[in-house]
């Protein structure tokens, strides 16, 4: 028996004394003090024959089995008294105790359920339906059965941290927080309360609060291996992986064995994507427990972040100046322990437009192009080379696509990545018939100096193959506001600027000049662990070279299905209006649908 099982049994001091009871003979009565108990159940047996009805006999016949170690006998018989008083709950109750020491959760929450029914305001059957639930993992019903326990038990602390801890596990982390602080407003000097009230706010992406309960902690009671461990799972939820590293070493050096150690270093390695060492971290986690929930929670953050995978994509595109583009395209990713990553993938688009916009082939014909390419990247602790090589086809041209790019995760503060490569321009069927193709220079840079701040550089400068040059820049930082059970809330800037040296009709966009400013938004809806949908929304003025500004803005939305789960689907969709296109209409549409299988 589990000691949860002790505590749910011990919940009750219930005899059989308590039951209405006819007379009981007296020969069973000896046989049982006298320890002769077949001769007891035998003659317990004989009455019941003839009186079925008699629950006070069928609990001594359960008090019997049990003592000779027969608990699904003694089970039985409790189930026959219940039967025969079916509105005792105290019937109920010892049935329950029963089954929660022959390890039933199930069974056993029925049976006090059945109490409730008769006595729904009984302390004692409250606390045991919680505890039960709790058990059983139906942490919904524990929260109904702590919050009726404390509106009657409102003094009691007690009460207060076991809702704390069912709200925390039963995803309820607003109610968690708040009740965890009304909690330690009264009892400060609990340690462990102070560890789960940061483990509830990392849970809502809260780690900013996280790390402040953290702070608390260490400086009422110092530092302790607790602490430290939960410091680092705050750290690698934050985004500061090699921090938490830092934080982990000296526990790791002192028992590389530890299972609750390399379950944090695998979450941290795996944040920053160290793919070799945080697959031996999850190789030392699955020796020592493999089929616990914790590892399997883990393995799935493993997989979804680092694993291989397989896919298939399809997308739409059309704008106000009637261009429509349709691309299908299958992609698969070898992810090796080793830091290599292997990957192939083909696509092919559909591309329309009418002739007289200017966007279409000079016959108002389709233009397809079908790419077919081949990557390679090597990652060396925070730096990675990577390299793209593919074969193009476009209105009968065939051109060899390549890339050569570069990331360096500088700290955990700061990574830049640059690329440069060689292709088609794949802007409408015009580009297309003409066979344009660029050279194309790119510098992608992310800056977080807090925990909620995030600054991103994005830049490109492109050299087209009829003489054109273009430019773009966009800078867009952004500011965690909200962190709630059910919803993020990142608000924040943009700034974009795009020059082209020339202004030609070759079937894209190309202005001396054209500029946006846009305030930003990016609430992000949590259904549920594996269920989540994200906007992205802009909003503000835009101008071509010299003109007046012009309000616009975009909207986009983004749902995923299975977020920690091996099938992963992606569905977006996404508006533009009074916006520039890369084709130069004002107004777009676009939407995708992404189905992948991770390894």
């Amino acid at each position: 028996m589990s000691r949860l099982g002790v505590a749910i049994a011990l919940c009750f001091c219930l005899s059989g004394a308590a039951l209405a009871q006819d007379e009981v003979p007296a020969a069973a009565l000896a046989a049982e003090s006298g320890g002769r108990w077949d001769e007891a159940l035998r003659l317990y047996r004989e009455v019941l024959g003839r009186e079925p009805g008699r629950a006070d006999l069928w609990v001594r016949v359960a008090d019997v089995e049990a003592r000779l170690g027969n608990a699904d006998a003694a089970i039985a018989a409790l189930t026959a008294a219940v039967d025969a008083d079916r509105q005792n709950p105290e019937l109920h109750v010892r049935l329950s105790q029963a089954h929660a020491a022959a390890g039933n959760a199930g069974m056993a929450l029925r049976s006090i359920e059945e109490a409730l029914a008769v006595r729904p305001a009984e302390p004692e059957y409250l606390r045991a339906g919680a505890v039960l639930a709790t058990w059983a993992g139906d942490h919904d019903k524990a929260f109904e059965r702590y919050r009726k326990l404390q509106r009657l038990e409102p003094e009691n602390e007690a009460i207060l941290l076991s809702l704390a801890r069912v709200s925390s596990w039963s995803g309820r982390t607003r109610q968690a927080i708040d009740t965890y602080r009304r909690y330690l407003g009264r009892q400060p000097n609990d340690t462990d309360a102070w560890l789960e009230l940061a483990a509830a706010e990392s849970w809502r992406g809260s780690y900013v609060a996280a790390l402040g309960a953290l702070e608390e902690y260490r400086g009422r009671f110092g530092s302790s291996r607790a602490y430290t461990l939960a410091l680092a799972r705050a750290l690698a939820g934050a985004g500061r992986p090699s921090r938490a590293m830092e934080v982990l070493e000296p526990l790791w050096l002192q028992d590389p064995d530890n299972s609750e150690v390399n379950l944090a270093r695998t979450v941290a390695l795996t944040t920053r994507r160290d793919i070799g060492d945080a697959y031996a971290a999850l190789a030392a986690v699955r020796r020592v427990q493999p089929e616990s929930l914790e590892t399997k929670n883990v393995e799935r953050l493993v997989r979804a972040t680092l694993g291989s995978s397989v896919g298939a994509g399809f997308s739409v595109y059309a704008d106000s100046d009637d261009l429509q583009i349709a691309t299908a395209a299958p992609v698969g990713s070898l992810r090796l322990q080793s830091g290599t990553d292997l990957s192939a993938g083909y696509a092919r688009s559909v591309l329309q437009a009418p002739r007289e916009s200017g966007l279409g082939t000079t016959a108002g014909d389709d233009a397809v192009l079908q790419r077919t390419w081949g990557a390679l990247a090597q990652t060396f602790s925070g730096l990675t080379f990577s390299g793209r090589l593919g074969s193009a086809l476009a209105d009968e041209r065939r051109v060899t696509e390549y890339a050569l790019g570069a990331r360096w995760r500088a700290s955990d503060a700061f990574e830049v990545e640059a690329e440069s490569g060689y292709g088609f321009v794949a802007i409408s069927p015009r580009t297309l018939e003409l066979g344009l193709t660029e050279h194309r220079s790119r510098v992608d840079a992310r800056w977080t100096p807090t925990i909620s701040a995030a600054i991103d550089l994005d830049a490109t400068y492109s050299r087209f193959s009829d003489g054109n040059r273009l430019w773009q820049v966009r800078v867009s930082p952004r500011h965690a506001v909200v962190r709630s059970q059910w919803m993020n809330l990142d608000l924040g800037a943009s700034v974009y600027r795009l020059e082209v040296s020339r202004d030609l009709s070759n079937g894209y966009y190309d202005p001396q000049r054209y500029e946006a400013y846009e305030g930003t938004a990016f609430p992000y809806v949590k259904i549920s662990e594996d269920v989540g949908l994200g906007f992205s929304l802009a909003a503000g003025v835009q101008r071509e070279e010299a003109q007046p500004f012009r309000a616009g803005g975009s909207a986009s939305a983004e749902a995923t299905f299975g977020i920690y789960r091996a099938w992963l689907l992606r569905v977006s969709a996404s508006a533009t209006h009074n916006v520039r296109q890369q084709s130069g209409a004002f107004g777009g549409y676009s939407g995708s649908v992404v189905l992948s299988r991770r390894y």
